[in-house]
């Protein structure tokens, strides 16, 4: 098992490498044990980060695209269903204004009224 030793330059007692070198990742080894993960760093060669890097760029630049065509989307889809509610309303207006009747009406008194009704 490793384990630290008590003095001045803190260095692990076995499995450590010379001189106390690995400490980080030990101390970064420990840690993910304790929590149940492991950690994985960026790349430490000059490949491995080149790799990386362009990777993580991939990874962002199509992030980007993905949400602009997302939105442009989610933009086109509002404005077609804002179109339709719209030229729903103006259908509607018309066949209301349609189906008004009219026209002038007055308020006869009852003898006139009878009189008109027998006439016909």
């Amino acid at each position: 098992m490793l384990a630290f030793k008590a003095g001045r330059d803190s260095r692990v007692e076995s499995g450590d490498g010379p001189n106390g070198t690995n400490r980080g990742k030990y101390h970064q080894l420990t840690m993910a044990q304790q929590i149940g993960t492991q950690s994985y760093g960026f790349p430490q060669t000059w490949l491995g980060r080149v790799v990386g890097s362009v990777l993580a760029v991939a990874l962002l630049v199509s992030a980007f695209f993905f949400l602009v065509f997302f939105l442009v989307v989610a933009g086109v889809l509002i404005l077609g269903v804002a179109l339709r509610l719209l030229w729903r309303a103006r259908q509607i207006r018309a066949q209301a204004s349609q189906d008004v009747l009219e026209g002038e009406y007055s308020v006869e008194p009852r003898e006139k009224a009878a009189e008109i009704t027998v006439k016909h």
